[in-house]
């Protein structure tokens, strides 16, 4: 959350952008100041449609941004060590299971330094 001088929120990134306790701690800030709302959810989230539909009743801009082949807490996930490789001679679904482990382990680290390269941006311009 970025704040301005007197305190009230001028940038607000809500990871996990659709649970009802993010959503209502937004309205609730959105009640004394005008503020930005980034909405960060998944792709299929079943909530985002009426997490959209919240924001723009408070007047605000959705800034959908999907990052391509992040999972379910990409944040951490690209702070994670990267999978360990199979021992030589492992069986075909071992190495099968390492190539998708390193294939998500990537899709989640290059999603993390997207979304931190984003972020640091939106700050920047608050």
């Amino acid at each position: 959350m970025v704040l301005d001088a007197v305190g009230n929120p001028q940038t607000i990134l809500l990871l996990g952008g659709t649970s009802e306790i993010g959503l209502a701690i937004c309205e609730r800030y959105l009640q004394n100041a005008r503020a930005r709302i980034l909405l960060a959810a998944m792709p299929n989230d079943p909530g985002r449609d009426d997490a959209v539909a919240q924001m723009k009743a408070a007047g605000k801009t959705y800034e959908p941004v999907i990052y391509a082949g992040a999972g379910h807490g990409f944040m951490r996930a690209g702070a994670a060590p990267a999978p360990t490789p199979p021992a030589a001679g492992a069986d075909d679904a071992v190495q099968k299971k390492y190539a998708h482990d390193l294939a998500a382990y990537q899709a989640n680290q290059k999603a993390r330094n997207d979304a931190w390269a984003r972020w640091l941006v939106l700050l920047s311009h608050s």
